[in-house]
């Protein structure tokens, strides 16, 4: 081409030269100029794919990390627990240590047992058997030294003074150890009940007068365990003299810690009139015991013992108080046994008194920690006539309820035990506030329990309402910010689970673009896990994966009006 323009200049028609140079100019600046353009086109695609393959991997690399911070979490997790089974390890061995002590402690009084003696107390420090008891060797006395009939253990269970000759009748009686904190009466032996005086017998109620006051100024549980055991074992004219001596202290006995467990007792295994005894105890006392930390516990046992009459008169001292006493912490574990308890005659009304205390407040009861559960015992225990009023007041207000921290509960309960009609009313609410109950954090549990509990017809329709896009908010199904919202994604892990075929593949699809975004998110990730395992199964993984790498552009954008979907930067 140099050439060519060499010889052109030495033509003589200049004019034809000039065009010709500036021909052949213009088409070399053609040439490079494509040759540009298709070097930039092709730059343009090469930083186009690498843009997409840096999204890509950054997709995976917040997938990986929210991954990490899972198996993290899993692993303090698993450290907790594994503290708590060495904690309740180090309780066991405690436990295990001190039932070696108290069968050794059986072992030891065991050996002193002789078959002609009968229970007495120690004596005072007097000479008997020409043996001097040491100054540490008796821990207390109960008798004067004028017995004639007396031998003292020391506390490892060994006599102190000679026993006396056989056929007499003695008593032994075994004191603990007096340790730093406490001393606790261990054992006392009953073997002949018929060589009893009248004497020894007012021996033996003195010492139990005195171990009932140690239970209820001390808080001594090993006194406590032991009346409890001879309740069971003893003969039954020593029982009648214990029951008497817990009679007269029966009131500071149930609001004892161990104390209401020796009360509870005498209830299960007293005759009629010695639990009558203990009943009229608590007549114009059962509201505040029925409020007592440890009481509550013995006028549970006692509805269950007790006549009906008392028990009628009994409960009708709550009806002064009904509104505290039923979120009350204590004493609405008194409520439930009165609404489990079963009449064999007409059953008082109770629940009329109930009825008309809480009128127009069975909606913030039901959302109560305690009221909650005393409003489900109503439910499962009283008939369809009783409970009708209550009903209607919680299903009215069913929304609010079931954005409750515990009144959720009251509603899965209908959901699961009610009647057929109470459940329609509920899943219609349900059908009209998907949306909103979804997103919150107890009323979501009430949606998930719908769904479970719903026949097809209704399950069909609660389904549309979350991937129809007339339902949704602008167009947009309410499927695609529920899956990312911290509460909505199980709603929607419900829903690709249990719902038809033919809505599984319309939820799936409508998700299916977002499958990136949702690997990459605290919430969406388990979406995303379901998402992938049914389009595997229907459509094969290449298709999975072409869809994870390019998503294509959808129909409905990521980002929610208000932000709701929680995703990571």
């Amino acid at each position: 081409m140099a050439q060519a323009t060499k010889l052109l200049v030495n033509l003589e028609n200049v004019p034809a030269v000039i065009v010709i140079q500036r021909w052949f100019r213009r088409r070399i600046s053609r040439i490079y100029l494509e040759r540009a353009a298709t070097c930039v086109q092709a730059a343009y695609r090469s930083l186009k794919t690498r843009k997409e393959l840096v999204q890509h991997l950054a997709g995976e690399i917040g997938w990986l990390r929210n991954e990490l911070r899972i198996k993290s979490r899993q692993l303090d997790e698993r450290r907790l627990e594994l503290k708590e089974k060495d904690k309740a390890i180090e309780s066991l061995q405690k436990i295990v240590h001190d039932l070696e002590n108290d069968l050794s402690d059986k072992a030891a009084a065991a050996r002193l047992r002789r078959p002609d003696y009968r229970a007495i107390c120690i004596d005072c420090k007097q000479e008997y058997g020409g043996f001097q008891p040491r100054e540490n060797d008796i821990d207390e006395k109960f008798c004067s030294p004028s017995s004639d009939s007396l031998v003292a253990v020391d506390s490892n269970g060994r006599s102190i003074w000679a026993p006396l000759a056989a056929g007499t009748t003695c008593v032994f009686t075994q004191e603990s150890l007096h340790l730093e904190h406490s001393m606790a009466t261990r054992l006392i032996f009953f073997h002949d009940e018929h060589t009893a005086c009248s004497e020894d017998e007012a021996r033996i109620a003195t010492l139990l007068n005195h171990l009932v006051e140690k239970i209820t100024k001390t808080n001594d549980q090993p006194a406590s365990l032991f009346l409890q055991q001879k309740l069971s074992t003893a003969p039954s004219k020593f029982k009648d003299i214990i029951f008497e001596a817990i009679n007269k202290q029966s009131l500071p006995l149930m609001k004892n810690r161990f104390g209401n467990f020796l009360v509870q007792r005498c209830l299960e295994l007293g005759s009629p009139m010695q639990n009558r005894m203990i009943g009229n105890a608590m007549k114009g006392q059962f509201l505040p015991l029925a409020c007592d930390r440890f009481a509550c516990h013995v006028l549970q046992k006692a509805l269950e013992f007790l006549d009906e009459d008392m028990k009628a008169g009994l409960i009708s001292e709550l009806f002064r108080a009904i509104p505290e006493t039923f979120t009350h912490r204590f004493a609405s574990h008194v409520w439930q046994r009165i609404f489990e308890t079963e009449w064999s005659t007409e059953p008082p009304v109770i629940i009329q008194y109930v009825d008309a205390a809480l009128k127009g407040q069975w909606h913030s009861v039901a959302n109560d920690e305690n009221g909650s559960l005393v409003i489900q015992c109503i439910f499962e225990n009283c008939s369809e006539k009783e409970k009708s009023s209550i009903l209607c007041e919680i299903l009215a207000n069913t929304v609010a309820i079931s954005k409750g921290q515990w009144g959720n509960w009251v509603i899965q309960h209908i959901l699961e035990h009610g009647l057929h009609q109470d459940k329609l009313y509920i899943l219609n609410v349900v059908k009209r506030n998907l949306f909103p109950m979804s997103i919150d954090q107890y009323a979501s549990k009430v949606v998930e329990k719908a769904l479970k509990v719903a026949e097809r017809r209704d399950l069909h329709e609660i389904v549309d309402q979350a991937i129809s896009p007339l339902c949704g908010r602008g167009g947009r199904p309410n499927i695609i910010d529920m899956m990312n919202n911290q509460f909505g994604n199980y709603v929607v892990q419900h829903i690709v689970t249990i719902a038809e075929p033919q809505q599984r593949e319309v939820a799936v699809r409508l998700m299916l673009p977002h499958l990136s975004t949702l690997r990459g998110s605290k919430y969406g990730q388990r979406v995303a896990v379901l998402i992938e395992k049914h389009t595997h199964h229907r459509m094969g993984p290449t298709v999975t994966l072409i869809a994870a790498k390019f998503p294509v552009a959808a129909a409905f954008s990521m980002e929610p009006e208000h932000n709701r979907s929680g995703l990571n930067p």
